[in-house]
């Protein structure tokens, strides 16, 4: 089981990015300029690329089949979640911009990044996509209602 998890952690390309910038920085290695620049770069192309592989690959099967495990997590994910934020934030007194920020970055959607870590790592990418699509358009909806919502209970006093 060890040997198993182990191989599983040196394989996730997040764990080794993690591992790699960490050793890099450690060494006083950063910022290392033509690297910095090319990732900047690629970076800057990487969300557009995963939008539309994640779009591409939408399967209406897959959408329709997320079921009840989709909705317990979108109520999670886009009520209570943001709710425990915002109810955080007036308890702390934590107002104005500060307060809406917070809120927001709890409301919005899952990581395009799933869908490749999915696939990549053999898990189930079209479920993984129907979520990242769903939650998506839903935080069309839900993100001006709870920037709504904010305003009118969190602003400065």
């Amino acid at each position: 089981m060890p040997r198993l998890l182990s191989g599983a952690l040196v394989r996730n390309p997040l764990i080794g990015s993690i591992v790699l910038g960490s050793g890099l920085n450690l060494l006083g290695l950063t910022p290392i300029i033509l690297v910095s620049d090319v990732v900047g770069m690629l970076s800057q192309a990487a969300l557009p690329l995963v939008l539309l592989a994640v779009g591409a690959s939408v399967r209406l099967e897959a959408i329709r089949s997320v079921g009840m495990t989709f909705v317990m997590s979108a109520v999670a994910r886009f009520v209570v979640f943001p709710l425990t934020i915002g109810v955080m934030c007036w308890w702390f007194d934590i107002r104005g911009l500060p307060a809406l920020v917070a809120v927001l970055f709890g409301l919005v959607p899952t990581a395009t990044s799933g869908y490749a870590l999915a696939r990549q790592l053999g898990g189930d990418a079209d479920r993984m996509s129907a979520y990242i699509t769903m939650q998506t358009i839903l935080s069309v909806v839900s993100l001006p209602v709870c920037v709504w919502l904010s305003q009118l209970y969190l602003s400065q006093s």
